[in-house]
């Protein structure tokens, strides 16, 4: 809910709507394309996903194994309910329509940071320069 986001984070809602328009966090498509760009991956990410390709493309199914996530069901009921088709992933999943990383990039920098978090930073820089 993008209006308890800014309220929880002490973002003005007006440089919310500026930076995503009506797009959502929470979008499916684009957290799927998201997470099929390179753009987003850590460097440890990068390698697993390069190497996972090499396996494939060398047909070697234990390092594929090695350097791909598998779809884990914890219990038989869960797996149950994913084969069904009542669920769509497993506990861990839940929320993969919101790693929208190209949008989450574009509000990560909006909070506002608080003057008493400032005060207080300069405060414990000034008491660590006397103690020194």
């Amino acid at each position: 809910n993008p209006k308890r986001l800014c309220k929880m984070y002490d973002i003005d809602p007006k440089e919310y709507k500026e930076a995503l328009g009506n797009a959502s966090l929470c979008d499916e498509r684009c957290a799927e394309r998201d997470e099929a760009s390179w753009d987003y991956l850590s460097e440890k990410e990068w390698i697993f996903r390069k190497n996972a390709e090499v396996a494939k493309r060398l047909d070697n199914d234990y390092a594929l194994l090695e350097f791909t996530k598998p779809n884990t069901q914890f219990g038989y009921f869960a797996g149950f309910l994913v084969k069904l088709g009542l669920r769509k992933s497993g506990v861990f999943n839940r929320y993969h329509a919101y790693r929208t990383w190209s949008r989450w990039e574009k509000i990560l920098f909006l909070p506002k940071v608080h003057s008493f978090i400032l005060s207080s930073f300069h405060f414990l820089l000034l008491q660590r320069t006397i103690n020194f």
